[in-house]
């Protein structure tokens, strides 16, 4: 029990409570006079901050607005690059064969706002420059991905990762994955509607200010200008270009209409890289060609003068391909820059920017040009010998011609002689390469592209189904298969790999082509339907191709099955899914002529509809009368007329190179690759596609990157190789008997023949062999170089061999091998020729010296390798580097000479030089192409014919003139004309006899000039024909 509390204590307590309670209270009215006193100084702080605020703006925005806004906007600099001048290309004498001229451009600077009415304005200005262009001339830029044919929007050939990507800019999505896929599956019309749309332009819009009716044309054309200005929205200082090239006339009329500072719009002067405009086809794989430079190659030619500025800079143009990539270091000219003031959106203002107020980086300086580089070539003779080249080519096709449909087929064994050209071959080519099919199907296709185009339909919606039965069945193996339904096999197991749908492990080293199934289906053994199963039970399809349309993971091999002929039906486009597949249309295209579901006729007037070909109204007269002209002669008389070149038809042949030096410099005169190109169009990208796609590969210089076997051309190796060996000398004979087999290598399964088998040479000495082409007198050769040495000038170190390579009989293939390579090189075979532009590396051969003796092997050679060698044998063992340049312009405006590069000598006895030029003198004493050159230019040379399988063989020939030995009556007087040594290729064209004859025609032109005209306008048939 707690004790009582007494009552002072309480008292006190209580005392106590009261006072704190006072204490507290005087402090709380002390803090709240104190908080009060500090929110009369926060408001009487806050409301001069006010003050101050209030009279600051009133001065920025009433008082000194406009002189603060245009400081701000001069601040803003911008740095532009003025690009530099190329150097010029010009031939040795003196005939400019590229340069760098002024172009006028249509480039406009959006000025506006992007409101409704500047919609309109930008649309009224376009369509003003689309009217002036209409009537004075120019196209508007069209580099797009969307085109217009026979009335219908479509989206170029592009791969389905260009095409999303294409889409995703249109829609505004950085990333294509981001973007719906109602997007991804716009069709080109609809695209070019959205964009019409967005930019206020009118579907019905009109190049016609007069008409109402809608032109598409106009309609893409707008679209694609204001598309390309609004790339530019946030860089309105940099100008987009609408239209290039316009000529003086429309370029006066615009710089009459508009006003550049008011309306945006103004002429841009720019340096651009022409070529001759009627001669640019005839050089373009020697000069090459131009394009804007890559990020790759500015990085590569990241370099800087003492000065620190760069060399390169982004939009400079640099040399791609031939010369004008080679020469690059010298042609090109350095670019400069121009730095300058722009206002907040981008607009250049009035005042200047001086060196002194900014950093060394951007200050402005000027640009520079690139020097000139002078070439070897003779324009001349260059542009003459491609005409000669086409002129051939066309007379071979002609001579080969027959009025027949059929199926081709070549057999191994068949004589280039005896090879014709069936006219079905000329109509199918037709439809493959000429005629434009898209437009068989437009809104204003023809009565005759209307019938074609269903035939075509027809007749693939008959194919399809028998061939994918076919393929099912599985019981008719390849090689019973007729020549039709083997094309479309070969052409669907080709697109199996094409189209990706081998996985890595197919692909792989123990994948489907170590498979015995696969062999045995490429021997014609096996069915395309074993290969498929062979694929499918060893899991080497891909599974992921969307190709194949699988709607699991982990498909089974039915469901695999399914989708491989669900991909096969595409390829052949016989559904809406067609791949549109290049190689299977074109099958479809032979064989609908071939089996007359199209006529003739039909391709006739095809070629007429779409005015590929034009006709005199005589003419046209005659072939639309029944009693008149036939669907053969008026074929025959495009080719004839070269209204129909063979590039453009890709018969057999339709490609061939030439190449002339001087023998005594190594000097390129003419390097003609047909068929060649205009560089002047190179960087439009239609022309570019169509020249990728073209079969008769025209970007490729047949020049200098096609190798193929030499054939008999060769043999002046190996004769070199034997007397330099001393397995012969200038009289000794081989005897080529009676049904001549070479039989001396043991194990051989299959004897090689000399080429009269069965008939025969009998015996022959060098110069006869070389005359005769004597296989047996040059399969001996290539035999004795293996057999054991007897040769004091014979040096153990140039080989690489042992005793353990001979075989009982004392023959040593590889001994012989290495000999004969070694006076290839010794020809410079074993390397490029030296001319200054691409070329492939040679291939000697390597393990038959026997067939390597003439040739085969694997001996493959450019038509360029051939020249420098047959230069070598022309002036009697100098072997230059074959050269394209022959001058080049110095830093201080001089000129400086190539001077000729000796690589090497070949050293032979007199006697022995002169058994190896008696016996080409005696080649050409068997062509009376060369009669007409007589003795008054005499040649040399040697015929080779290059065998090729399933095609006509390949037709060489390389030669020089003029012809004559030391001390001989004429040498005084030949020993003073000019020199030259040729060599000419035509791929698949039959026998030798025809480069034989091209090369007569070039040298007689180099001679005589004045006899081009009769040589391109004759028209040279065989007596059979």
């Amino acid at each position: 029990m707690s004790k009582p509390v007494k009552k002072q204590n309480i008292r006190y307590i209580k005392a106590k409570r009261d006072a704190e309670r006072a204490k507290r209270a005087d402090r709380t009215e002390r803090a709240d006079r104190a908080g009060r006193r500090r929110s009369y100084f926060l408001v009487l702080g806050s409301l001069l901050m006010a003050a101050l605020l209030i009279s600051r703006l009133y001065t920025l925005q009433i008082v000194n607005s406009e002189r603060y806004l245009s400081d701000f906007q001069s601040r803003i600099r911008r740095t532009v690059v003025i690009h530099g001048t190329r150097g010029r290309i010009l031939d040795k004498n003196g005939n400019v064969l590229a340069d760098s001229v002024a172009s006028y451009n249509i480039t406009m600077n959006d000025l506006t706002d992007d409101s409704k009415e500047d919609n309109k304005i930008l649309n009224e200005r376009i369509l003003e420059i689309i009217h002036i262009l209409d009537k004075n001339g120019g196209k508007m830029l069209t580099d797009f991905s969307i085109r217009l044919s026979g009335g219908s929007f479509f989206y170029k050939e592009m791969g389905p990762v260009a095409k999303a990507r294409f889409l995703a800019d249109v829609y505004g999505y950085a990333d294509p994955d981001d973007m719906p896929a109602e997007n991804l599956e716009k069709t080109a019309e609809e695209v070019i509607h959205d964009l019409a749309d967005r930019f206020g332009i009118s579907p019905s819009v009109s190049k016609d200010e007069d008409s109402e009716k809608e032109d598409r044309e106009t309609l893409l054309e707008m679209v694609i200008a204001r598309y390309n200005l609004s790339l530019n929205y946030y860089q309105k200082y940099i100008a987009t270009r609408l239209a290039s090239n316009v000529p003086e006339k429309t370029k006066k009329a615009i710089e009459k209409r508009f006003d550049s500072k008011k309306d945006g719009i103004q002429i841009e002067e720019e340096m651009v890289r022409r070529y001759p405009e009627k001669e640019a086809v005839y050089l373009s794989n020697i000069i090459g060609y131009t394009g804007e430079a890559s990020e790759d190659y500015l990085s590569e030619h990241d370099g800087t003068d003492k000065d620190g500025r760069p060399d390169y800079r982004e939009g400079d143009i640099v040399g791609l391909t031939g010369i004008e990539a080679s020469q690059e270091e010298i042609l090109h000219g350095r670019s400069g820059q121009k730095t300058f003031n722009v206002d907040s959106i981008g607009r250049v203002t009035d005042d200047p920017v001086e060196n002194s107020e900014v950093s060394a980086k951007e200050q402005s300086y000027s640009e520079e040009t690139g020097r000139d580089v002078y070439l070897t070539i003779d324009k001349d003779l260059q542009i003459a010998a491609y005409h000669i080249v086409e002129n051939n080519l066309r007379n071979i096709i002609l001579n080969k011609l027959r009025d027949s449909i059929e199926d081709q087929v070549i057999s191994e064994d068949q004589n280039g002689l005896n090879i014709t050209i069936p006219v079905s071959n000329v109509y199918a080519s037709c439809l493959s390469n000429l005629i434009d099919t898209n437009h068989l199907t437009s809104e204003d296709a023809t009565d005759t592209e209307k019938e074609v185009a269903e035939a075509i339909d027809r007749f693939r919606a008959q194919r399809a189904p028998e061939i994918l039965d076919e393929i099912r069945n599985g019981q008719t193996i390849r090689e019973q298969l007729n020549n039709e339904m083997k094309t479309y096999q070969d052409l669907l197991a080709q697109a199996l790999f094409d189209y990706g749908l081998f996985n890595e492990a197919g692909l792989g080293d123990s994948g489907i082509r170590s498979s015995t199934v696969y062999s045995g289906w490429q021997k014609g053994k096996h069915s395309l339907n074993a290969l498929i199963s062979e694929s499918i039970r060893h899991g080497w399809i891909n599974t992921d191709s969307s190709y194949l349309g699988l709607e699991t993971d982990s498909p089974s091999d039915d469901e695999l099955y399914d989708g491989i002929m669900n991909f096969f039906t595409a390829v052949i486009g016989s559904d809406e899914n067609t791949l549109n597949d290049r190689d299977m249309r074109n099958a479809i295209y032979k064989y609908v002529i071939v089996n007359r579901e199209v006529s003739a006729n039909q391709v006739c007037h095809l070629l007429l509809d779409q005015e590929i070909v034009e006709v005199s109204d005589e003419e046209l007269e005659s072939f639309n009368s029944p009693w008149g002209e036939s669907d053969y002669t008026f074929i025959y008389n495009r080719i004839r007329d070269m209204d129909l070149t063979p590039a453009q038809l890709h018969l057999y042949p339709s490609t061939a190179s030439v190449v002339v030096t001087d023998p005594e410099s190594g000097d390129v005169l003419a390097m003609v690759s047909y068929p060649g190109f205009d560089t002047n169009r190179i960087n439009d990208e239609d022309y570019y596609q169509k020249l990728v796609n073209d079969p008769a590969k025209p970007l490729l210089n047949y020049a200098t990157q096609q190798l193929t076997a030499p054939g008999s051309t060769f043999k002046l190796v190996t004769a070199t190789a034997a007397l330099k060996e001393k397995v012969i000398d200038t009289q000794d004979e081989v005897n080529c008997q009676k049904k001549a087999t070479f039989k001396k290598v043991k194990n051989d399964p299959n004897p090689p023949k000399c080429w009269i088998y069965p008939g025969r040479h009998r015996y022959q000495n060098l110069e006869g062999a070389i005359a005769n082409s004597c296989n047996m007198f040059f399969y001996e050769m290539g035999f004795r170089l293996g057999l054991p040495v007897d040769n004091p000038e014979y040096d153990e170190d140039d080989y690489d061999y042992d005793e353990d390579d001979f075989d009982k009989s004392g023959y040593n293939s590889v001994q012989a091998v290495e000999k004969i390579q070694k006076y290839a090189g010794m020809y410079g075979l074993d390397s490029v020729s030296g001319v200054e532009i691409s070329e492939s590396e040679p291939q000697l051969l390597t393990k038959d010296p026997i067939r390597g003796a003439i040739g085969q092997d694997t001996n493959a050679y450019t038509t360029a390798s051939l020249a420098r060698y047959v230069s070598a044998v022309a002036n009697s063992g100098t072997n230059y580097e074959l050269t394209l340049i022959d001058a080049v312009q110095t830093e201080d405006g001089g000129i400086s000479k190539n001077k000729a590069t000796v690589a090497n000598k070949i050293t032979l006895e007199e006697k022995e030089w002169n058994a190896i030029h008696k016996g080409m003198r005696r080649v050409v004493y068997g062509y009376g192409a060369f009669s007409v050159l007589g003795e008054q230019h005499p040649v040399a040379g040697k015929t080779g014919t290059a065998q090729q399988t399933g095609m006509p063989d390949n037709a060489l020939f390389i030669g020089y003139a003029p012809y004559y030995l030391p001390g001989a009556w004429n040498e005084d007087t030949l020993g003073e004309q000019e020199k030259l040594a040729i060599a000419v290729r035509i791929p698949n064209g039959y026998t030798s006899d025809y480069a034989a004859r091209l090369a007569s025609d070039v040298i007689r032109v180099f001679y005589d000039p004045d006899q081009l005209e009769q040589i391109v306008d004759s028209v040279v048939l065989e007596k059979d024909s």
